[in-house]
């Protein structure tokens, strides 16, 4: 399969909300082959459905999607990352030091832009796994939560 079939594939499978088991194998083998490949909106909807469909997260499957994970923050537009960011926490997965290092430069680029879901997906994800974000992503995030109407208090 293509990438953006395996994206769209996957996608489709857990908005239907079907059984992952019978499909965990080949999903993850076709994760694995071809995430490298994807587009930064192609990770975003694999890790998306991973989470949406509360499938486990594991093997090689898991490490294509997190060394592809920086392309969705580096290059992703503001929806990309937000969701990106919310599926991975969902999915109790942490950011090392790369990779927060990377979410906190997507989201000093991303969070200007924006609306209250991608902040309350941030809000959520930053506060469910405990991950760090520097005080200048911070402040953005406060900034941003005041912008949309939240309250600021919440995305410290």
């Amino acid at each position: 399969m293509k990438p953006q079939e395996v994206s769209n594939s996957l996608w489709g499978w857990s908005k239907l909300g079907w059984p992952f088991e019978q499909l965990q194998p080949a999903a993850g083998a076709a994760v694995a082959a071809t995430a490298a490949d994807m587009t930064p909106q192609e990770v975003s909807n694999v890790i998306y459905a991973y989470a949406l469909g509360n499938w486990p997260l594991t093997g090689a499957a898991q490490q294509a999607l997190r060394d592809a994970l920086p392309a969705v923050l580096h290059g992703g537009n503001a929806q990309g990352v937000a969701t990106s960011l919310w599926a991975w926490s969902k999915l109790g997965q942490q950011l090392d030091a790369d990779l927060a290092a990377v979410a906190d430069a997507a989201l000093l680029r991303t969070l200007p832009h924006m609306n209250v879901k991608g902040v309350t997906q941030l809000q959520q994800a930053f506060s469910t796994e405990g991950w760090q974000l520097s005080s200048e992503a911070a402040a953005a995030l406060r900034e941003a939560a005041g912008r949309v109407g939240l309250s600021p208090a919440a995305a410290a």
